[in-house]
Protein backbone atom coordinates (compact mmCIF):
# COMPACT_ATOMS: atom_id res chain seq x y z
CA UNK A 1 0.00 0.00 0.00
CA UNK A 2 1.28 3.45 -0.88
CA UNK A 3 0.99 6.08 1.82
CA UNK A 4 -0.61 9.16 0.31
CA UNK A 5 0.78 12.42 1.54
CA UNK A 6 -1.59 14.80 3.27
CA UNK A 7 -2.44 17.78 1.15
CA UNK A 8 -0.79 20.14 3.64
CA UNK A 9 2.54 18.30 3.41
CA UNK A 10 4.85 20.33 1.15
CA UNK A 11 6.97 18.36 -1.30
CA UNK A 12 10.50 19.05 -2.49
CA UNK A 13 12.41 17.67 -5.45
CA UNK A 14 15.66 15.88 -4.61
CA UNK A 15 18.04 13.93 -6.87
CA UNK A 16 17.57 10.18 -6.44
CA UNK A 17 21.20 9.63 -5.45
CA UNK A 18 20.85 12.11 -2.59
CA UNK A 19 18.23 9.91 -0.90
CA UNK A 20 20.42 7.59 1.15
CA UNK A 21 20.20 5.19 4.08
CA UNK A 22 20.92 6.30 7.62
CA UNK A 23 22.55 3.56 9.73
CA UNK A 24 20.18 4.31 12.61
CA UNK A 25 17.09 3.98 10.41
CA UNK A 26 17.78 1.56 7.56
CA UNK A 27 17.73 -1.47 9.84
CA UNK A 28 14.00 -0.99 10.27
CA UNK A 29 13.07 -1.00 6.58
CA UNK A 30 10.95 -3.95 5.59
CA UNK A 31 12.88 -6.48 3.46
CA UNK A 32 12.82 -5.71 -0.26
CA UNK A 33 10.33 -7.74 -2.26
CA UNK A 34 11.79 -7.92 -5.78
CA UNK A 35 8.46 -8.76 -7.37
CA UNK A 36 6.77 -5.79 -5.72
CA UNK A 37 9.63 -3.48 -6.75
CA UNK A 38 9.28 -4.69 -10.36
CA UNK A 39 5.54 -4.03 -10.29
CA UNK A 40 6.13 -0.57 -8.88
CA UNK A 41 8.69 0.15 -11.60
CA UNK A 42 6.12 -0.62 -14.29
CA UNK A 43 3.44 1.40 -12.49
CA UNK A 44 5.69 4.44 -12.09
CA UNK A 45 6.80 4.28 -15.73
CA UNK A 46 3.17 4.21 -16.83
CA UNK A 47 1.42 6.41 -14.27
CA UNK A 48 4.16 8.40 -12.54
CA UNK A 49 4.90 8.32 -8.80
CA UNK A 50 1.60 8.41 -6.90
CA UNK A 51 3.14 9.16 -3.49
CA UNK A 52 6.29 11.11 -2.59
CA UNK A 53 9.03 9.45 -0.62
CA UNK A 54 9.48 10.60 2.99
CA UNK A 55 12.97 11.61 4.09
CA UNK A 56 14.69 13.03 7.16
CA UNK A 57 17.11 15.93 6.91
CA UNK A 58 19.35 14.52 9.64
CA UNK A 59 18.52 17.16 12.22
CA UNK A 60 20.29 20.40 12.94
CA UNK A 61 23.81 19.13 12.39
CA UNK A 62 24.58 16.56 9.73
CA UNK A 63 27.86 16.23 7.91
CA UNK A 64 28.15 15.92 4.18
CA UNK A 65 28.74 12.41 2.89
CA UNK A 66 30.33 10.94 -0.19
CA UNK A 67 27.89 8.97 -2.35
CA UNK A 68 28.19 6.98 -5.56
CA UNK A 69 26.32 8.22 -8.63
CA UNK A 70 26.30 7.26 -12.30
CA UNK A 71 28.77 10.11 -12.84
CA UNK A 72 31.11 9.02 -10.04
CA UNK A 73 31.46 9.97 -6.40
CA UNK A 74 30.06 13.29 -5.18
CA UNK A 75 29.88 14.97 -1.77
CA UNK A 76 26.46 16.19 -0.67
CA UNK A 77 24.35 16.94 2.36
CA UNK A 78 22.16 13.83 2.29
CA UNK A 79 18.51 13.24 2.99
CA UNK A 80 17.81 9.98 4.77
CA UNK A 81 15.00 7.68 3.68
CA UNK A 82 12.18 7.18 6.19
CA UNK A 83 9.42 5.73 4.01
CA UNK A 84 9.46 4.47 0.43
CA UNK A 85 12.18 1.84 0.23
CA UNK A 86 10.38 -0.12 -2.51
CA UNK A 87 9.55 3.05 -4.44
CA UNK A 88 13.18 4.13 -4.29
CA UNK A 89 14.29 0.72 -5.57
CA UNK A 90 11.71 0.90 -8.37
CA UNK A 91 13.00 4.35 -9.32
CA UNK A 92 16.58 3.06 -9.46
CA UNK A 93 15.45 0.20 -11.70
CA UNK A 94 13.53 2.53 -13.99
CA UNK A 95 16.54 4.83 -14.35
CA UNK A 96 18.63 1.84 -15.38
CA UNK A 97 16.08 0.18 -17.69
CA UNK A 98 14.63 3.31 -19.33
CA UNK A 99 16.68 6.42 -18.65
CA UNK A 100 14.69 8.45 -21.17
CA UNK A 101 11.40 7.84 -19.39
CA UNK A 102 13.05 8.38 -16.01
CA UNK A 103 14.40 11.75 -17.11
CA UNK A 104 11.02 12.73 -18.54
CA UNK A 105 9.38 12.09 -15.20
CA UNK A 106 12.13 12.95 -12.72
CA UNK A 107 14.63 15.14 -14.53
CA UNK A 108 14.15 17.83 -11.89
CA UNK A 109 14.29 15.40 -8.95
CA UNK A 110 12.24 12.92 -6.96
CA UNK A 111 9.18 14.27 -5.08
CA UNK A 112 9.81 13.94 -1.35
CA UNK A 113 8.37 15.12 1.94
CA UNK A 114 11.20 16.29 4.17
CA UNK A 115 10.93 15.72 7.92
CA UNK A 116 13.18 17.51 10.36
CA UNK A 117 13.80 17.08 14.09
CA UNK A 118 15.62 14.47 16.15
CA UNK A 119 16.38 10.85 15.37
CA UNK A 120 13.60 9.84 17.78
CA UNK A 121 11.13 11.96 15.82
CA UNK A 122 12.36 10.44 12.56
CA UNK A 123 11.82 6.93 13.94
CA UNK A 124 8.35 7.87 15.16
CA UNK A 125 7.55 9.18 11.68
CA UNK A 126 8.76 5.92 10.14
CA UNK A 127 6.62 3.91 12.57
CA UNK A 128 3.62 6.12 11.82
CA UNK A 129 3.91 5.41 8.08
CA UNK A 130 4.40 1.69 8.74
CA UNK A 131 1.26 1.58 10.88
CA UNK A 132 -0.72 3.25 8.09
CA UNK A 133 -0.20 0.31 5.74
CA UNK A 134 -3.24 -1.86 5.05
CA UNK A 135 -1.58 -5.02 6.34
CA UNK A 136 1.58 -3.99 8.23
CA UNK A 137 4.24 -6.61 8.78
CA UNK A 138 5.27 -7.37 12.34
CA UNK A 139 8.91 -6.56 11.56
CA UNK A 140 7.82 -3.04 10.56
CA UNK A 141 6.30 -2.40 13.99
CA UNK A 142 7.66 -4.45 16.89
CA UNK A 143 11.43 -3.76 16.55
CA UNK A 144 10.75 -0.02 16.15
CA UNK A 145 8.49 0.07 19.20
CA UNK A 146 11.03 -1.86 21.26
CA UNK A 147 13.72 0.58 20.23
CA UNK A 148 11.61 3.62 21.11
CA UNK A 149 10.88 2.05 24.49
CA UNK A 150 14.40 0.89 25.34
CA UNK A 151 16.64 3.48 23.69
CA UNK A 152 14.45 6.56 24.05
CA UNK A 153 12.55 5.49 27.19
CA UNK A 154 9.14 6.10 25.67
CA UNK A 155 6.11 4.66 27.45
CA UNK A 156 3.42 2.82 25.53
CA UNK A 157 1.00 5.76 25.70
CA UNK A 158 3.74 8.11 24.45
CA UNK A 159 4.44 5.84 21.48
CA UNK A 160 0.71 5.65 20.78
CA UNK A 161 0.34 9.44 20.86
CA UNK A 162 3.36 9.96 18.61
CA UNK A 163 1.99 7.67 15.88
CA UNK A 164 -1.69 8.50 16.23
CA UNK A 165 -2.80 5.04 17.38
CA UNK A 166 -4.49 3.75 20.51
CA UNK A 167 -2.59 2.51 23.53
CA UNK A 168 -4.37 -0.84 23.12
CA UNK A 169 -2.91 -1.17 19.61
CA UNK A 170 0.60 -0.56 20.95
CA UNK A 171 -0.03 -3.00 23.81
CA UNK A 172 -1.09 -5.73 21.37
CA UNK A 173 2.15 -5.32 19.44
CA UNK A 174 4.22 -5.47 22.64
CA UNK A 175 2.36 -8.63 23.66
CA UNK A 176 4.22 -10.42 20.88
CA UNK A 177 7.41 -9.89 22.86
CA UNK A 178 5.77 -10.34 26.27
CA UNK A 179 4.33 -13.74 25.41
CA UNK A 180 7.00 -15.07 23.05
CA UNK A 181 10.11 -13.46 24.52
CA UNK A 182 13.37 -12.90 22.66
CA UNK A 183 12.72 -15.93 20.46
CA UNK A 184 9.51 -14.36 19.14
CA UNK A 185 11.28 -11.07 18.48
CA UNK A 186 13.96 -12.85 16.46
CA UNK A 187 11.34 -14.70 14.42
CA UNK A 188 9.56 -11.42 13.73
CA UNK A 189 12.79 -9.75 12.60
CA UNK A 190 13.28 -12.44 9.96
CA UNK A 191 10.23 -11.05 8.19
CA UNK A 192 7.26 -12.60 6.45
CA UNK A 193 4.82 -12.39 9.38
CA UNK A 194 1.97 -9.89 9.45
CA UNK A 195 1.27 -8.02 12.65
CA UNK A 196 -2.16 -9.64 12.74
CA UNK A 197 -0.73 -13.17 12.61
CA UNK A 198 2.03 -12.36 15.11
CA UNK A 199 -0.55 -11.06 17.59
CA UNK A 200 -2.58 -14.23 17.05
CA UNK A 201 0.49 -16.40 17.69
CA UNK A 202 1.19 -14.52 20.93
CA UNK A 203 -2.40 -15.09 22.06
CA UNK A 204 -2.08 -18.83 21.35
CA UNK A 205 1.15 -18.97 23.37
CA UNK A 206 -0.52 -17.23 26.30
CA UNK A 207 -3.54 -19.55 26.17
CA UNK A 208 -1.40 -22.68 26.00
CA UNK A 209 0.81 -21.54 28.86
CA UNK A 210 -2.20 -20.73 31.06
CA UNK A 211 -3.55 -24.23 30.51
CA UNK A 212 -0.27 -25.69 31.80
CA UNK A 213 1.36 -26.40 28.46
CA UNK A 214 4.81 -25.53 27.21
CA UNK A 215 4.30 -23.75 23.88
CA UNK A 216 6.85 -24.08 21.10
CA UNK A 217 7.40 -20.42 20.25
CA UNK A 218 9.34 -21.07 17.06
CA UNK A 219 6.66 -23.43 15.77
CA UNK A 220 3.92 -20.93 16.56
CA UNK A 221 5.64 -18.23 14.54
CA UNK A 222 6.44 -20.63 11.71
CA UNK A 223 2.70 -21.25 11.52
CA UNK A 224 2.09 -17.49 11.61
CA UNK A 225 4.40 -17.08 8.63
CA UNK A 226 2.51 -19.73 6.66
CA UNK A 227 -0.83 -18.12 7.54
CA UNK A 228 0.54 -14.75 6.43
CA UNK A 229 1.55 -16.17 3.05
CA UNK A 230 -1.88 -17.72 2.58
CA UNK A 231 -3.71 -14.53 3.54
CA UNK A 232 -1.59 -12.38 1.23
CA UNK A 233 -1.95 -14.81 -1.65
CA UNK A 234 -5.73 -14.85 -1.24
CA UNK A 235 -5.79 -11.05 -1.15
CA UNK A 236 -4.11 -10.75 -4.53
CA UNK A 237 -5.92 -13.60 -6.33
Amino acid sequence: MKVIAKSEDPTDLIPLDHIVDHPEISGTYRPLDKQWANQLEQSIAHSRLDSPLVVWDGGAKVAEVEIDTDDGKITVKPTFLIDGNHRRQALKQLRKSDSTRFNQLFGKGIPVIVRTGSLKEALCAQLRFNCARKDPAAEELLPLMIRLRDEFEMMGKQIAASIGRSTSFVSRIFQIEEEGGAEAVEEVKKGGISAKQAIKAAAEIRKERKSGGKPDVKAKFAKAKINTKIARKNRYT
